[in-house]
């Protein structure tokens, strides 16, 4: 198989059409989700959304259903470790990587560009997995590289120019409880038994998350 592919989530290639866009549903939802309860933010406001790491572009249809441009860009369009995006400063109102950055040696550049492209107020909306809870799974993917704990992706996102950035588990569709306090992650963990996959068990048994998701803001100016 071409290393370039296994940038797309495994777990995609097990779905069909109906599970992606179920899973999209979930993914945009979520981010509207965090971005309403914890940073006051529509996420309708934001016209212009690139995805990075678009893999065979499942996000699509649920972004231009909300009547906002989409471009997206997987490994084969350009390297995210050293290539800048075809695209314009401050051009962009929304950037969202879903699992991308962990198979970077050069994580800093996608962040550098993503700020370089967003434009004043503009949000980036990542994911990775989580290091202090996935450490023993997280090179059984061979293309895993750079491994982040939220701290560390805190400081890489704030060392790039982004503001009131913010990490939360990587649950989807769940209560703010869950997504706050110094706990968030262990709650996130262990109060979740079953992964959202488990098509056996009902939903409220469902996250068992091992990733991270941030958050970060453009200087509006």
């Amino acid at each position: 198989m071409d290393i370039k592919k296994k940038y797309m989530s495994s777990r995609l290639d097990r779905l069909d059409k109906d599970g992606r866009n179920l899973l999209a549903k979930r993914e945009i939802y979520t981010a509207e989700y965090l971005l309403e309860k914890f940073y006051d933010l529509d996420l309708k406001k934001y016209n212009s959304v690139v995805d990075y790491g678009c893999g065979d572009k499942f996000l699509e249809n649920e972004i231009l259903k909300r009547g906002k441009s989409y471009r997206g860009f997987d490994i084969n369009d350009f390297d995210f470790n050293e290539d800048k995006p075809p695209l314009k400063d401050n051009s962009i109102d929304f950037v969202i990587s879903l699992a991308v950055i962990e198979h970077l040696r050069h994580p800093e550049k996608l962040l550098s560009e993503s700020y370089r492209i967003l434009k004043p107020g503009g949000c980036i909306y990542l994911t990775t997995p989580n290091w202090q809870f996935d450490s023993k799974n997280f090179y059984n993917d061979y293309t895993h590289i750079t491994p982040f704990t939220p701290k560390s992706l805190e400081m890489i996102l704030i060392d790039s120019g982004f503001l009131n950035v913010s990490t939360y588990p990587g649950l989807r569709c769940k209560h703010k409880w869950f997504y706050q306090g110094k706990s968030r992650f262990h709650k996130a963990f262990f109060l979740f038994p079953f992964l959202g996959t488990n098509k056996f068990v009902p939903e409220f048994l469902k996250g068992h998350a091992r990733s991270i998701i941030a958050i970060g803001l453009k200087e509006n100016k």
